[in-house]
């Protein structure tokens, strides 16, 4: 079992340095300016720290296109208060088992700092340099770890120098990882089989401790270790230009993003991404390109979710102004006698018969259909209405559209009953009688 473990995380680590050209830790050079460290690998993921050309980065691993790096200075790590107990030193100890350690940012509140690093069990030590709400501020602990684009990183070492002389390198670079670990304190930076403990990197090097050399012989036998070829000054050349070339097309995509949605064109940059991944001697700008490629299509998609809600607003506004319209026809329709807003034949209504607001009376014309419904403001304008039914009257208020009749409805606060033009001495007693009534 525990040779099975071995050799899955020796062929793991090995398909990480063919997809890479590196061998795991290795610094990186920094290509850029305030470049987001962020808490995990993709843009979903939020901004931890910044950083600046030349300075340098310690890459534990790589994953479609970005870098997993050791914690930064600048970095932190959040936990809970209420599982630390906090010393007069500074330090603090966890008073719990599997205690969430969160990746910290000064961008974000530590409610929104959702990317958990690790957990932390109950007597571990922390060193805590602030707190932020009900959260303390720690260094990152051991097993913690960020990600930056891989775009903006440089090795420190040129790739031609590094395979001209990977043999004699990768024993220098033993023999200074055996002095390293022999002559670290806790104050010194962290090595990276502490960062890499999650992905089984600490069971890599405890399962080569213990191998023997007839197990080692096997394990070349089933699987030789092809040599890999030097690279020409033209292939090397090759890889650089589409190295650069990738730079661009990540330039170009984040100066796109900055742009309204309705207006971003991704059509130009893609054809660009596409011939770096096709190109033989791209090397692993290819990665990149494929990488940048997945993001450049999740925008368009959103491009094209974002056109189609812009239709369907367009629509219902279109549709909303026919109703309004239809409406406003309906209205100008309406009669509107000596000063009044509504006319016409006063009508219990046997749908709306309820109490207050819920209470309407309908109003006929000569013919006796309903072409309206009228609602009293209060209860002595209803019973005052009451009085008139049957009878043709003039409202004084406000007429709303009803969508749900397709007809109008009057809110009066005023009603009247018209009388028929009469003549001779009856029409002072039509005028004395519309006066009473107002």
């Amino acid at each position: 079992m525990r040779q099975l473990s071995f050799l899955a995380a020796l062929i793991f680590v090995s398909a990480a340095v063919m997809a890479t050209g590196h061998d795991f830790p290795f610094k990186a050079k920094v290509a850029g300016e305030n470049v987001f460290v962020r808490s995990g690998a993709g843009m979903n993921y939020y901004r931890c720290a910044r950083v600046s050309s030349p300075e340098e980065v310690t890459v534990t691993a790589e994953r479609f296109g970005w870098s997993r790096i050791q914690p930064l200075d600048t970095c932190y790590s959040l936990i809970a208060k209420q599982y630390v107990k906090k010393s007069d030193s500074g330090s603090g100890v966890v008073e719990a088992s599997n205690v969430n350690v969160w990746a910290g940012s000064p961008y974000v509140s530590p409610v929104h700092s959702t990317t958990r690093q690790l957990k932390l069990n109950s007597g571990t030590e922390v060193q805590i340099i602030g707190i932020d709400g009900d959260y303390y501020k720690i260094r990152p602990p051991r097993g913690a770890s960020y990600w930056i684009n891989s775009a903006y990183l440089e090795a420190a070492e040129s790739e031609e120098k590094q395979q001209s002389s990977e043999e004699s390198g990768e024993q220098a670079d033993e023999s200074q990882e055996s002095q390293a670990s022999a002559e670290s304190s806790q104050d010194q930076q962290r090595s990276s089989a502490e960062y890499d403990s999650e992905n089984g990197a600490g069971e890599v090097s405890e399962g080569e401790a213990g191998t023997s050399s007839e197990e080692k012989d096997q394990d070349k036998e089933a699987k030789p270790e092809p040599k890999k070829p030097q690279l020409t000054p033209e292939q090397a050349k090759k890889r650089k230009q589409a190295y650069q070339e990738y730079l661009r097309c990540a330039e170009l995509v984040s100066k796109e993003k900055e742009k309204p949605i309705e207006v971003q064109d991704y059509k130009p940059v893609k054809k660009r991404l596409k011939k770096i991944i096709e190109g033989e001697q791209s090397g692993r700008a290819a990665v990149y390109a494929e990488a940048l490629l997945g993001e450049v299509n999740r925008y368009e998609a959103a491009k094209l979710a974002d056109e189609m809600l812009r239709e369907q607003d367009s629509e219902l506004a279109r549709r909303r102004s026919e109703i309004r319209k239809k409406y406003s026809q309906k209205e100008n329709q309406i009669t509107r006698e000596e000063g009044y807003a509504y006319t016409g034949v006063l009508a219990k209504s046997y749908v709306y018969t309820g109490e207050d607001r819920d209470f309407r009376f309908a109003v006929k014309d000569r013919s006796g259909s309903i072409k309206a419904y009228a609602e009293p403001a209060n209860s002595s304008v209803k019973a005052r209405a009451m009085d008139m039914l049957g009878k043709t009257v003039g409202f004084k208020g406000e007429i709303i559209a009803d969508p749900a009749t397709s007809k109008v409805v009057v809110h009066f606060s005023q009603v009247f009953e018209i009388w028929e033009p009469k003549t001779g001495s009856d029409s002072g007693e039509d005028s004395s009688s519309e006066q009473e009534n107002g």
